[in-house]
């Protein structure tokens, strides 16, 4: 065999391994002047996420991503808080480049804070049936009620917006759901035991 050919089909069958999922992390920063840790990352962190993001909007590699997922990645103290990038200042950056991503088909966040205008660029994406969130605080008018989920995920204590996830549990085109979040105060019912999803179609629960 040719080397070139053997090289370039090696490519081929790794390439959409490789480039599944593009994961982004947030930070706890503390400083010196301040007693609750701020959700950060440095400029220069965000500077290679752009090029990141540029490089996995190529065409020959955004039909591979799957899969975008923003992680909460521990706590630091070395920061200089002058240069620290707030949260939504990382998630705007990776969502305004969601559109290029027309082949994503889930997305995962964790500790990090949403808004309608996210799932606005999710829910415009043709395949995309997956959400997974663990621990999030979501506001506003969401518009989750436009989503036709196979896969769903929610875990962990979530804030925001009164049940904003209750939409989302029942969606009846869900086939697998997981599902132990803890909803913040006020107390309800419909929070602790929503309706749940329960179609032809659901596989797990």
């Amino acid at each position: 065999f040719h080397l070139t050919l053997v090289s370039k089909f090696l490519c081929y069958v790794a390439q959409p391994m490789l480039f599944a999922t593009f994961r982004a992390t947030i930070i706890r920063a503390r400083y010196l002047d301040t007693v609750t840790p701020m959700r950060c990352q440095s400029a220069a962190y965000l500077s290679r996420l752009n090029q990141r993001l540029e490089f996995a909007s190529l065409p020959r590699i955004v039909q591979s991503v799957k899969a975008f997922d923003i992680r909460m990645g521990g706590e630091r103290l070395d920061l200089v808080a002058e240069e620290a990038v707030k949260e939504e200042d990382v998630i705007w950056t990776l969502f305004r480049h969601m559109h290029h991503f027309t082949n994503l088909r889930s997305f995962s966040a964790q500790d990090v804070s949403l808004t309608g205008t996210h799932f606005d660029s999710l829910a415009e994406l043709k395949y995309f049936h997956g959400i997974h969130l663990e621990r999030c605080s979501c506001t506003g008018d969401l518009g989750l009620t436009r989503f036709k989920l196979r896969h769903l995920s929610l875990h962990g204590k979530m804030t925001g917006t009164h049940g904003w996830w209750i939409p989302l549990l029942k969606c009846s085109s869900l086939q697998h759901l997981s599902y132990d979040a803890v909803p913040g105060p006020p107390g309800d019912p419909e929070l602790l035991f929503p309706a749940l999803a329960t179609g032809p179609v659901m596989h797990s629960l």
